[in-house]
């Protein structure tokens, strides 16, 4: 089954700087979740044109535009490169193609061509396990092999030529929510902001924000496209439709978070939260205050219920605590929606907690429990929705477990199960008591999870193969210090994983988890802390995921956009509680 395909631009203004790459990674992530696949078209970063530009006019002021076109390009092939690798280390399967492998061939001036064509079959040949195709924008290729440029702005170009030969929807992504009336960012400017706007009356106003000359594609070829800021819902539309000022939005109010846990996760979703407008830090809850050290605009307190009972709106509980049930429902009961990533709670106990968050008029939310950056929970609780007759999911497989994909390759390479495990551990892979991990049990309340989603009752204990087991079979080495029965013969370990699998029945269902040879290549091609997850309908048809399922960043990354979701469920919330107000007012 394909995915439906997004493409998204990310200009010069939004790519201001190298740390503004984790902002375009949330971005592309939000869209993940959604089901889509992202093709992400960068600018160079910052002003990184201009000094290239001043840097080949100092090396020869006589330079060919052929070969100042050459030079010029090498921005945006390095911001692509430095966004593959910003999406891998938060856990996202991306991979980058140029304009010269994608065949995108363009007539005309060296410094300002225009695309002709590009090669659906290479782009299409170019995803593999990836959910992200990153291409940089800007250049292209003549006929001639000769790199030319589409022009000052030309990556909104190159966006939208992509989203017209491929038929997807195109955002061009900026420093500003859409395209306003006059500049929203001069001094006590308050301009309104188009919500739609006619391609005509978008090239009257000069091209300030979109490149002119990729407005004019888009008219030609009657594309409309969207053009917002990072996080935001609200866009302007450009094409068809009349054009239609909105006055601003009041500014929504901050959003008060606090945390319970300040571990590896929790000290990335701190960083972030601190980095973020929308919302302010309010408390943080640790086991030990001797062990931290923290700033006095905080409150930070070893007692959680302190935290649970402070002024937040949503709570991150962060924690592998076997409290931690109790401290998730405490917050629910005073309306406090909570965002967490501890799986065996809500395995356990996640009916009991959904129940109490409908009755407080709280959330709850919990995409970090499983797949890490892999949406797991959000692609299952789609597939199960978007099919109107209940029960059309068959099944659900996957490697759901970072620690025991990681193991498994590095014991296949040699290393003995202790030092893979203290390997995995050093990495941030795996907990300090990798128990749950190599025993399945980890891997059998991750499914747990996703059957709940997807509507699923399951047993309580489901079949369990503890990998310890496969890797001594195949094994001898005495510092295996498992007390597990050996077997006789052996078994090629470098071709197993850890998959668990849910088969849906019916009203009956039951979840495995064996070490075995997977059958498909999605799950063959696994490596390191990575996750698949595969999905089968019952007509045959299957979608199929990939992503770094342990370490901090990809953790972090789902509790984050969880926290996104909490805050939008709550500003809904308030809205509805205010127009509710005025309405009873006015009778």
């Amino acid at each position: 089954m394909t995915r439906r395909l997004h493409i998204l631009k990310f200009g010069s203004s939004v790519l201001a700087t190298p740390s503004d790459a984790v902002s375009v990674v949330e971005e592309i992530y939000r869209w993940i979740r959604r089901g889509q696949r992202v093709i992400a078209v960068v600018s160079a970063v910052g002003d990184t044109t201009d000094r290239l530009r001043e840097e080949a006019s100092a090396i020869d002021p006589h330079a060919t535009d052929r070969a100042v076109a050459r030079w010029l390009a090498l921005g945006e092939r390095e911001s692509a490169a430095r966004l593959e690798l910003e999406l891998e280390r938060w856990g996202i399967a991306a991979t980058t193609r140029d304009p010269e492998s994608l065949g995108l061939r363009t007539v005309g001036p060296p410094l300002d061509a225009s695309p002709i064509a590009v090669d659906v079959r290479a782009i299409d040949a170019a995803w593999g396990d990836a959910s992200v195709l990153v291409v940089p924008g800007f250049f292209g290729i003549d006929t001639h092999g000769e790199t030319t440029l589409l022009g000052r702005g030309g990556t909104d170009l190159t966006a939208l030529f992509l989203g017209h030969t491929l038929d997807a929807p195109v955002r061009l992504l900026k420093d500003t929510a859409g395209i306003y009336e006059s500049d929203p960012n001069a001094p006590d400017a308050h301009p309104d902001r188009f919500a739609t706007i006619t391609w005509e009356d978008a090239l009257s106003l000069g091209g300030e924000v979109v490149q002119p000359k990729a407005i004019e594609f888009a008219r030609q070829h009657d594309l409309e496209f969207d053009v917002a800021r990072t996080g935001d819902e609200e866009t302007t539309r450009v094409g068809r439709s009349a054009t239609r000022a909105v006055a601003a939005p009041i500014p929504a109010p901050t959003v008060s978070v606090s945390v319970i846990g300040h571990g590896t996760v929790g000290r990335e979703a701190i960083r972030r939260i601190r980095n973020r407008r929308e919302f302010t830090l309010s408390g943080v809850a640790v086991r030990d205050l001797s062990r931290h050290i923290f700033p006095i605009r905080e409150s930070w307190t070893d007692d959680v219920y302190a935290v649970l009972a402070g002024k937040s709106d949503i709570v991150l509980e962060l924690t592998g605590a076997p409290e931690a049930s109790e401290w998730i429902e405490a917050a629910l009961r005073s309306g406090k929606s909570v965002v967490t990533a501890h799986k065996e709670a809500i395995a356990r106990d996640g009916a009991h907690l959904h129940a109490i968050a409908e009755e407080s008029g709280a959330t709850l939310h919990y995409s970090a429990t499983v797949g890490g950056a892999l949406p797991a929970i959000e692609t299952v609780r789609r597939l199960a929705s978007d099919n109107v007759e209940g029960g059309a999911i068959r099944t659900i497989e996957g490697i759901l477990n970072g620690t025991s994909n990681f193991v498994l390759g590095a014991v296949a390479k040699g290393s003995t199960l202790a030092m893979a495990v203290a390997r995995a551990e050093e990495l941030g892979f795996a907990e300090a008591d990798s128990t749950l991990d190599l025993s399945g049990e980890d891997a059998a309340f991750k499914m747990t999870i996703l059957a709940r989603v997807a509507g699923v009752h399951v047993p309580s204990r489901p079949y369990l193969e503890p990998l310890t087991r496969a890797l001594c079979e195949s094994l001898t080495d005495p510092q295996i210090e498992t007390p597990v029965e050996v077997a006789t013969s052996s078994v090629d370990v470098e071709s197993k994983r850890q998959i668990v699998s849910l088969a849906v029945d019916g009203d009956d269902s039951a979840i495995e988890v064996r070490i075995r040879t997977p059958e498909v290549a999605t799950f063959s091609r696994a490596s390191g802390a990575e996750n698949r997850l595969m999905v089968t309908l019952r007509d045959g048809r299957t979608e199929t995921w990939a992503g770094r399922g342990a370490g901090a960043r990809p953790t972090a990354l789902a509790v984050l956009s969880d926290l996104e979701d909490a805050s939008r469920a709550l500003r809904a919330r308030s809205l509805v509680s205010t127009a509710k107000g005025v309405r009873d007012s006015n009778h």
